[in-house]
């Protein structure tokens, strides 16, 4: 999943989350952080607000890298205003950026 998140391959992510899944595996931050780092660096913010959304409904909590990764997604779609809106909300749970966020 890291590498496919490195490549920003967002379907071969998705894949591995599914895939776990499947295996009756439970998903965690750090699995969903991933498919969101993928989503970041293709710049999606669509996906990666899909996925943050299928995060929370299954009750994972979302980590201060969590965000960075939607907010990484937001710049690099060109979207600054939302991703300030995401950094408020971050902030707003009591996380800290880490410098990028």
């Amino acid at each position: 999943m890291r590498a496919c998140a490195r490549q920003g391959d967002i379907k071969a992510a998705e894949k591995c989350l599914r895939a776990m899944e499947a295996a009756g595996l439970t998903p965690g931050e750090k699995s969903y952080n991933k498919v969101l780092a993928a989503c970041g660096r293709k710049g999606n913010l669509k996906e990666a607000q899909r996925f943050f959304s299928e995060m929370e409904e299954r009750g994972v909590s979302p980590t201060a890298k969590t965000y960075t990764a939607v907010i990484h997604a937001c710049t690099r779609a060109g979207k600054l205003e939302v991703a300030t809106e995401w950094a408020k909300q971050m902030e707003h749970r009591g996380l800290e950026g880490d410098g990028v966020s």
